[in-house]
């Protein structure tokens, strides 16, 4: 596949510059022909732009809702993604819709195309397969629109939260670093040839390792820092994380707030799609985002696949809170759980935000705290052996 760079005249008589893939002239004249453009120059480009390997949620938001609205205005789904292709400003992601333009073209669906290119989540790829369907593409897409919307909402709450605290993480130890590398060696010169205490010598001995092997432990702290993210990843190192969000002192009870919020936006979500239940339990599991509870999930449908109740199956994991399954089990016996989900989702959205607040809200009196213990010891350190020495002139 070769790619090309080509300045055209539109309709309206303007030039504009696109970067098209073409297995060769032909079949670019071809494209450009189907795209309804006039070339007037094309410079075979050696470095082919590369595609992105995951969509950002404003992306994923942005795709959602103008192609839904797109389809509702009575657009076919071919030209929408033309359009949405035509009119995406990122280089990376042009090239990715062009890539789904194409495959459509060769008259591949639209879901087909999405997961051939590897940066859809898979949930949304199943709605919109879901919505192939059962002819309710627009509907589907307009869902995940809002379901992406408030993911994202969310996320971003608790990234701002998290801003002040990881700023305080930030000075503190530039504060550490500094008094231990530059002021408390001064101090350190006066307590030559005295006993020392336990901690001064600690604190002496830390010193010594900053100023003298500071390219060393430079470096160690940037390989752990490439490290750290690696490890989480394994899954026993992942498994117990993810456990220690559900199961921890105070943390636990939040997170599990915020897991029910998860659960029942993403139950609502996909329950109107009319995704068969198993795959939509699977799915649900997986946009949570703890392995634990993926794990958990593999019993509840089980039990669903027996004919046991999905409120009950969720109990039994012991995880969810208790509103959103006597919330569910009212939609099953009443026979109106898309109305009842839909009520879940959107009071759990509420205590998802107050619970990411309180969780956050933890960590400033942690933070607080630790700073106090770090200065502290500083302090004890400086002053013991100075003690002593005045006791020693008196």
């Amino acid at each position: 596949m070769k790619t090309f760079k080509c300045v055209l005249i539109d309709k309206n008589k303007k030039k504009v510059t696109r970067i098209i893939e073409a297995e060769n002239e032909q079949s670019l004249l071809l494209k450009i022909k189907q795209m309804e453009y006039y070339l007037v120059s094309k410079d075979e480009v050696v470095k082919e732009t590369k595609a992105i390997k995951k969509m950002k949620p404003k992306d994923l938001i942005i795709f959602c809702r103008q192609i839904s609205v797109m389809l509702e205005s009575g657009i076919t789904i071919i030209k929408a993604i033309h359009i949405l292709e035509t009119k995406s400003t990122n280089p990376k992601t042009k090239v990715v819709y062009e890539r789904i333009y194409e495959s459509m073209q060769k008259g591949n669906s639209l879901s087909t195309a999405m997961k051939a290119q590897e940066v859809f989540p898979n949930i949304l790829i199943n709605m919109i397969e879901a919505g192939e369907t059962g002819g309710i593409v627009e509907k589907n897409l307009a869902k995940m629109g809002e379901h992406f919307e408030k993911e994202n909402k969310l996320n971003n709450k608790i990234k701002s939260a998290m801003m002040y605290p990881m700023i305080l993480s930030v000075v503190a130890i530039v504060v550490v670093i500094f008094l231990v590398t530059l002021v408390l060696p001064t101090f350190f010169e006066l307590y030559e040839g005295q006993d020392l205490p336990v901690i001064t010598q600690i604190l002496v001995s830390f010193s010594n390792i900053l100023t003298k092997y500071w390219m060393i432990v430079l470096g160690g702290v940037a390989i752990i820092g490439m490290c750290i993210p690696i490890i989480c990843k394994l899954k026993p190192v992942r498994f117990a994380i993810d456990s220690f969000k559900l199961n921890g002192p105070v943390v636990g009870k939040l997170n599990r707030t915020i897991y029910s919020a998860r659960c029942a936006r993403g139950f609502a979500t996909l329950y109107a799609s009319g995704l068969d239940m198993i795959e939509l339990l699977r799915m649900v599991s997986i946009i949570i985002g703890n392995v634990v509870i993926e794990e958990k999930f593999q019993d509840v449908i089980q039990k669903v696949s027996r004919g046991e109740y999905i409120s009950t199956s969720l109990e039994d994991t012991a995880v969810f809170d208790p509103m959103f399954t006597s919330m569910v089990y009212i939609g099953e016996e009443s026979g109106s759980i898309d109305t009842i989900l839909d009520s879940a989702a959107n009071y759990f959205d509420e205590e998802a935000d107050a619970a990411s607040t309180r969780l956050v809200s933890l960590l400033e009196p942690i933070m607080m705290i630790i700073m106090a213990l770090v200065i502290g010891f500083i302090v004890a350190a400086v002053m013991l052996p100075m003690y002593g020495m005045m006791q020693h002139i008196s």
